[in-house]
C-alpha cells in the first residue's frame, strides 16, 4: 500500500513507544517506535484479542530489522475517539454503566485463556516470570527504591506501607492464581468514541497473575475524580466482586499510586522529563493518603 502521509501529530502520553497519527489516502493511521523489541509483542496479542472479538487496532505495516531506520516501527489503523482518561469526565451515568460492562466483559473472556501458572507481565516472550504473585510485588518495591534514590520524591512512610502491606498479605500473595489479564486496561487505552467503548490499543503486554492488579489500576486512575468512582464501581458490580476482593483491588490501587509516583522525575521517553513537577507529586500525596484512609476504615 503506498501513503502519502499528512496531518502528522505526536501523540504526548505512554511512558514507552513515540506514537505518532497521520492521514492517508483519507484515512487515519498510527504509527509506534521504539528502539526495544517490546512492539514485537503486539504482533501475538492483536490476534488473539481479534479471535475473541474484542475491537483493537489492526497491524498493517512493520519492521523490526532495524535496517532501513534503527528502531523498530508499526503502521495501525487508528481506532476513532480518545482515551477514557479525557473522556469520562463528560460522560453520563448510564453511558459509563455501558462502558464497565464492556470493559468486565474483555476481563472475563481473558480469564479462560491459560497462563504457564507463573506471574508477571508477558510481551512476546514468557522468560522473565517470576513464581509467585509477591515475588512481582517486591520487584515493584525494588523499583520504587532505586528510582528514588534519585528523585527522593516517595516518602519514607510510603515506602514503609509498601513493605507493611506486602507482609501483611503475604498469603494472599503467595497463595493467589496465575490468570490471564490485560495489566494496563485502563484510563489510557481504552478508547471512547461518541461516548460508547470502540476498543482497547497498546497491546504489547499483557500479564499472567492477579486479575484484580488491573482492576486496582482502574481504582488508581480514578480515585478522587469526577466520575472516577462511579465508574470503578460499576467495573466492579459487573465482575461480582465480593467485599474482601474490592479490599484487594484497594489494596493493588495504594500499591500503584505509590509506584507511578516514583515515576515522576524519571525520563523514559520523549514524553517525560527529569524535571519534577512538584504540582504532580502533592496531587499524588493526596490521592496515596485518602485511599490510605479509606483502606483502614
Amino acid at each position: 500500500m503506498k501513503m502519502q502521509p499528512r496531518s502528522i501529530k505526536r501523540i504526548t502520553i505512554g511512558l514507552d513507544n513515540e506514537v505518532y497519527s497521520f492521514r492517508a489516502n483519507n484515512k487515519s493511521y498510527i504509527v509506534r517506535i521504539n528502539a526495544k523489541d517490546s512492539l514485537k509483542g503486539s504482533e501475538k496479542y492483536i490476534p488473539i484479542f481479534r479471535s475473541l472479538k474484542i475491537k483493537v487496532p489492526k497491524i498493517i505495516a512493520s519492521d523490526y530489522s532495524k535496517t532501513t531506520v534503527p528502531y523498530n516501527w508499526q503502521i495501525m489503523t487508528k481506532l476513532d475517539g480518545q482515551d477514557l482518561k479525557y473522556a469520562i469526565s463528560k460522560l453520563n451515568h448510564n453511558e459509563i454503566s455501558k462502558i464497565a460492562k464492556e470493559i468486565a466483559r474483555i476481563v472475563k473472556k481473558l480469564l479462560k485463556l491459560p497462563t504457564n501458572g507463573k506471574f508477571g507481565s508477558v510481551g512476546l516472550d514468557d522468560n522473565d516470570l517470576k513464581s509467585s504473585q509477591k515475588d512481582k510485588v517486591i520487584d515493584m518495591l525494588r523499583e520504587i527504591k532505586r528510582r528514588n534514590a534519585t528523585t527522593g520524591i516517595v516518602k519514607k512512610k510510603y515506602i514503609d506501607l509498601f513493605e507493611h502491606l506486602i507482609d501483611e498479605h503475604t498469603s494472599y500473595f503467595e497463595n493467589v492464581k496465575s490468570q490471564f489479564y490485560f495489566d494496563d486496561i485502563n484510563y489510557k487505552n481504552v478508547m471512547i468514541y461518541n461516548g460508547k467503548f470502540n476498543g482497547l490499543v497498546d497491546l504489547d503486554y499483557i500479564a499472567y497473575g492477579d486479575y484484580l492488579e488491573s482492576i486496582g489500576r482502574i481504582m488508581a486512575n480514578g480515585f478522587g475524580k469526577d466520575n472516577g468512582d462511579y465508574y470503578t464501581n460499576a467495573v466492579m458490580d459487573e465482575l461480582h466482586l465480593n467485599a474482601n476482593k474490592r479490599k484487594i483491588v484497594m489494596l493493588w490501587a495504594i500499591l500503584h499510586r505509590i509506584f507511578w509516583l516514583s515515576e515522576e522525575g524519571i525520563q523514559f521517553n520523549q514524553n517525560t522529563s527529569t524535571k519534577i513537577n512538584r504540582n504532580v507529586v502533592e496531587g499524588d500525596y493526596a490521592v496515596i493518603d485518602s485511599l490510605i484512609g479509606e483502606f483502614s476504615k
